[in-house]
């Protein structure tokens, strides 16, 4: 009977040995999966920010050419209209710039050509 205790505590120990050593290896590949997962996301997000910010800027001037050219339309007064559309032209230009700055970061994320604007 002793004999039999004595394997049973054995395998109960190696038991244990395989499992801590199994949680260690688990442990250690999911701290690399998540420090690959970081680094991949930080590149991501670096890649992203210029863009999103372009494309911010150019619907904020978007709206600016949209608000302007319907009050120029609604205007009655010829001088008021003539200043909603230089206040359109204005934000319209500013517009065309920011998508000259994200066509070719857009081109090159997407791997094609870059366009002619």
């Amino acid at each position: 009977m002793s004999a039999d205790v004595s394997v049973g505590v054995k395998r109960l120990k190696l038991l244990i040995g395989i499992l801590a050593v199994s949680n260690l290896v688990l442990g250690v590949l999911s701290f690399r999966f998540l420090v690959t997962l970081d680094a991949d996301y930080n590149e991501l997000i670096d890649r992203s920010l210029p863009t999103i910010n372009h494309l911010r800027g150019m619907t904020s001037e978007s709206s600016v050419t949209h608000r302007s050219l319907t009050f120029a339309l609604s205007a009655q007064q010829p001088e008021r209209q003539a200043g909603y559309l230089k206040t359109a032209e204005q934000a319209l230009a500013k517009e065309e710039r920011h998508i000259r700055d994200v066509t070719p970061v857009l081109d090159a994320e997407l791997g094609q050509q870059p366009s002619r604007a």
